[in-house]
């Protein structure tokens, strides 16, 4: 209020202020005040921002805002013309309140006050593995007031957008800054995330044979069954929650990465696979209970005579296979050493077992035809083959007993009169002894083609001029260069004499 004015205005109070030597003040709380104006003259009159006053009443209540607030009361004599205006600037000050009315997270936790330090107030609250996410919603008791989550604006009320929760503890700060731009309260809240306790696969898979049932999550036992030929396999189990670890058999493997391979046994062999959740307690088990068939191989590798004897292979009817054999009267008794390709195949010779590779108790000969009977039973005890060997005991002596015949290594075919021999057996493994297949007198006629294939009927060598030297089979396929695998082959022999070409055929083994 301007002193010189008191002539005409005496007095103006604003609320309870008394403004005689101040034009304003600041405080936040005062929302609006009244004034009350008196005149020196009682016949003069007064309006208080447009609205008259009586003199010496208060006028109006006159609302403040943040800021400066003009206040004008405008005096008029007596006269109707002279007028004296009296301002008075109100600055109300901006809001210090940064404080909260509600604060509180969605998905719904509780939340614990830990205690206030300075400006900031601490929360703890604790939620499932299962929740990723949350959002903050706080609400300020002052409209004015801003807030900030994680540094990011928010409306007062409104929740805040998805805060991503780590495992353990995540610290989110809410910030409330009052309207005056410099009070800020901080209300800290700390989530501790548990770890996940989700010990489930979402896929198990076996490298050979189908698992029964198909799988499930919930389901723990499964079987499966694969052939003799598969000798072992993979599996590879896939975590439901990416933090879970895995073992097979006590191995430790990548989720969605094959084991190392697990050999199988005939019969069943129980794969177990456990998985850890990341809680490091939570545990569940999957079983696979793998049945390897048992081998059908029945073949053998090698069969001779003691005393030695070449046998002659004259054919196979079925699963059985003859040979025949002379010896001289003077060769009273024979054993017989046969050898399986499946060490699980067993043998009996004329009806007693013998073991692989091991000579049978003597057979006596009588003098003319002696049949004796290898009968190999594979591993399976279904699939059997027999050896059947004719022997011919020349009825008188031998009188020259050094004209005895000697026996070739491996069983081998003698091809009618022509001087050939195809041996039965090849085991190239670098021993020297038959390290390729040899065909007796093949050098007789150059003029010849070989061809071998396999069970299948796929062509793996072939050959012409096949002659023991520059020309052999040895296991590799001269199609592929791939090594053979072990087992029966069979062959055709063509070759020319004097012209006429001759086609002779039979099987050979293959083994190392």
């Amino acid at each position: 209020m301007n002193v010189r004015y008191l002539n005409i205005l005496t007095f103006l109070v604003i609320d309870k202020f008394y403004l005689l030597f101040i034009n304003r003040t600041q405080v936040n709380s005062i929302t609006s005040v009244t004034a009350a104006p008196t005149t020196s003259d009682t016949k003069a009159t007064v309006k208080v921002n447009g609205v008259a006053v009586t003199s010496g009443n208060p006028s109006g209540s006159i609302a403040l805002v943040v800021g400066a607030n003009t206040i004008t009361t405008i005096v008029t004599a007596q006269d109707g013309v002279t007028t004296k205006t009296y301002t008075v600037t109100v600055t109300r000050a901006a809001s210090s309140n940064a404080l909260l009315s509600a604060i509180k997270l969605t998905p719904a936790s509780t939340l614990t006050h830990t205690g206030t330090a300075g400006s900031t107030v601490t929360y703890t609250t604790s939620v499932s593995n299962a929740v990723a996410s949350v959002t903050v919603t706080a609400t300020t008791v002052d409209p004015t007031a801003t807030i900030k989550v994680n540094g990011v604006a928010v409306a007062s009320g409104t929740a805040s957008g998805s805060i991503t929760l780590a495992v353990g503890p995540n610290t989110i700060n809410t910030v409330v800054t009052a309207q005056n731009g410099t009070t800020t309260e901080t209300y800290a809240i700390i989530v501790t995330r548990a770890k996940s306790t989700n010990a489930a696969l979402a896929k198990l898979a076996i490298s050979t044979g189908t698992l029964s049932p198909v799988f499930a999550t919930g389901t723990y036992s499964y079987s499966a069954s694969v052939s003799n030929a598969t000798a072992s396999v993979k599996v590879t189990p896939t975590t439901s929650d990416a933090t879970a670890t895995v073992t097979v058999n006590g191995t430790a493997v990548t989720s969605g990465t094959a084991s190392g391979s697990i050999a199988l046994v005939v019969g069943p062999n129980t794969i177990t696979t456990k998985v850890t959740a990341q809680d490091g307690v939570t545990t569940k088990t999957y079983t696979i209970s793998v049945t390897r068939a048992p081998s059908g191989n029945d073949l053998l590798s090698s069969i001779k005579l003691t005393p030695a004897s070449t046998l002659t292979n004259t054919g196979t009817v079925g699963s059985t296979t003859t040979y025949t054999t002379s010896v001289s009267n003077a060769t009273a008794s024979v054993t017989v050493t046969a050898t399986t390709i499946d060490p699980n195949a067993t043998i009996k010779v004329n009806g007693i077992a013998v073991t692989s590779g091991t000579a049978s108790g003597s057979i006596a000969l009588a003098a003319g035809a002696n049949t004796i009977n290898t009968v190999v039973t594979a591993q399976d005890g279904v699939s059997t083959r027999t050896y059947s060997i004719i022997v011919t005991r020349a009825g008188g002596p031998v009188n020259n007993p050094d004209q005895t015949i000697s026996v070739e290594q491996t069983p081998a075919i003698s091809m009618e009169n022509d001087g050939i021999m195809v041996h039965q057996a090849l085991s190239p493994n670098g021993d020297g002894i038959n390290d390729f297949l040899v065909i007796d007198g093949i050098a007789a006629y150059p003029e010849n083609r070989l061809t071998i294939i396999n069970r299948n009927g796929a062509l793996v060598f072939e050959a012409q001029g096949y002659d023991n030297t520059s020309k052999v089979f040895d296991g590799h396929s001269n199609k592929t260069g791939a090594m053979q695998v072990p087992g029966t082959y069979f062959y055709a022999l063509d070759y020319s004499v004097n012209g006429v070409t001759k086609h002779k055929t039979g099987f050979i083994i293959l083994k190392y």
